[in-house]
């Protein structure tokens, strides 16, 4: 008998481990950091931004299937999928279309697998807040487009990529005591469209929406990029087309180039220096920066545009578009035009490629001129 008690104990605590192990390698989850993002009181804002932090805790893999937000008011943008350990983001953009509260769900359906085995599950978040009501109609819609009022001078989309098309509103008030129609016809660029919110008009002293779907792969541009589309009244036989400027800044969205080797898909631009000191100079000479371009890669590397700042002008063998091939170098020089005030100068150009690493270079020029 005395051998029972150790063989048991033995047993029992070759259970406990076995429990122990089997407990953990199910203990994998998806967690959102907040689950529920409170705006709290604030004031009214075209488009509301809310990140949620996530990331993957257990040894099992997740992979996120759909995210479903409750209206179309609400549109999601996942940084990164959460196959790798770490934190990623959940970018969340909310377009306000009343005063007062809102409290919207998305939903996220994702894939477990553990175990040898894959499980479908639901996660839900929620945006909320409130959203203060202005003093009065004059402090929305401040800046006059025809015989309407607008919120804004123009409509700007800020820093977007390539990856995908996003959707803005912009509003018009119509101040008059008559009501102001439109034409079905809207004219604009191909990569922008427009809708209005639900009808072809503005009520006396009410407000209308137009909704603008702008497709950065389309505009074929980057950097900071300047469109127009009209709409046209009906009111008046001799009413003008109204036009509304949208902004945008246009960067190249490159898929897995963060990721773990993601970088050897792309080609990879070297320069020696891309800043350029000319030191003390004098009025009567020619200030010229040369910068080396180098495709360090079996890739080729694709210059798509380069913009010269103020007091710049480009003077190259080659203009962009352009591709480097394999190996290839090019020189950019960059002619400074120099100020009538002496003292210090500093100029700069900026360069857009294909490399995710320097998609957007700057490059520098310094001088002192005596």
């Amino acid at each position: 008998m005395r051998f029972l008690i150790p063989i048991f104990t033995l047993l029992h605590l070759t259970a406990l481990v076995l429990c122990s192990s089997l407990v953990l390698a199910q203990n994998t989850s998806l967690n959102f950091n907040p689950s529920v993002f409170d705006f709290g009181k604030i004031d009214y804002a075209d488009t509301l931004k809310a990140i949620f932090e996530y990331q993957t805790q257990g040894e099992g893999r997740i992979i996120i299937k759909t995210i479903k937000p409750e209206c179309a008011c609400t549109s999601t943008s996942l940084e990164a999928n959460p196959n790798e350990k770490g934190v990623s983001k959940l970018e969340v953009l909310y377009l306000p279309y009343e005063f007062g509260s809102f409290d919207k769900k998305l939903e996220i359906t994702y894939i477990l697998q553990q175990n040898g085995s894959s499980e479908e599950k639901t996660k839900t978040l929620r945006v909320k807040g409130y959203i203060n009501p202005p003093i009065s109609i004059t402090e929305r819609f401040r800046f006059q487009l025809g015989p309407l009022m607008t919120k804004s001078r123009l409509l700007n989309f800020g820093t977007i990529t390539t990856e995908k098309a996003l959707t803005k509103k912009f509003e018009l008030h119509n101040p008059s005591k008559q009501a102001f129609n439109f034409k079905a016809v809207i004219k604009t660029p191909s990569h922008i469209r427009v809708q209005f919110d639900n009808k072809l008009g503005i009520d006396p002293e009410g407000s209308l929406a137009l909704f603008v779907t702008y497709w950065p792969d389309q505009k074929k541009d980057y950097g900071s990029v300047l469109d127009t589309f009209w709409i046209y009244p009906t009111n008046d036989m001799n009413s003008q087309p109204l036009p509304i400027m949208v902004s945008a800044n246009i960067e190249q969205h490159f898929p897995n180039a963060h990721a773990a080797d993601g970088y050897k898909d792309y080609p990879q631009l070297l320069m020696v220096d891309s800043i350029v000191d000319l030191g003390d100079v004098y009025s009567q000479d020619t200030l010229i920066a040369k910068f080396v371009l180098y495709n360090k890669s079996p890739k080729n590397l694709e210059i798509y545009k380069i913009v010269a700042g103020y007091g710049c002008k480009l003077y190259s063998v080659f203009q962009a578009p352009y591709t480097l091939s394999p190996n290839e170098s090019a020189v950019l020089e960059v002619h400074v035009l120099k100020d009538k005030m002496k003292g210090k100068l500093s100029r700069s150009v900026t360069l857009y490629c294909n490399d995710p690493r320097n998609h957007v270079k700057l490059l520098k020029v310094y001088a002192n001129l005596k």
